[in-house]
């Protein structure tokens, strides 16, 4: 999907939220690990590689909405999954309000500089 988006001419950047944290029911029915079922490599190494070859960014939200001792599992593979995004040069928020803010700021930035 990602490819297919970028390719899309009135496509110039692409914010996906990944919910991460709904693996956790499915690594518990295997009887695996979280970090063993989500697949944040996987959509890291796509996102790179979408970002490298079609020259437009892609930003992931990784939101961290459970807190509790029950989800450190959890925290480590958000923690894990963010450090794949940005080995690939992704750029990761928290929420979507981190993410347009960013965006923002780039807008005004290269607005001053080419307008």
């Amino acid at each position: 999907m990602l490819r297919l988006a970028a390719e899309d001419e009135r496509v110039e950047l692409q914010v996906v939220t990944s919910l991460l944290y709904h693996y956790k029911s499915q690594a518990s029915g295997l009887g695996r690990a979280v970090a063993d079922v989500a697949p944040f490599r996987e959509l890291a190494e796509a996102a790179g590689d979408v970002a490298t070859e079609t020259g437009k960014p892609v930003a992931f939200i990784l939101p961290s909405l459970k807190r509790g001792l029950d989800d450190l599992d959890v925290l480590e593979v958000l923690a894990r999954a963010r450090a794949a995004f940005l080995e690939r040069g992704i750029p990761v928020f928290d929420d979507i309000a981190d993410a347009l803010r960013a965006v923002g700021h780039l807008n005004a930035y290269y607005g001053r500089r080419h307008g």
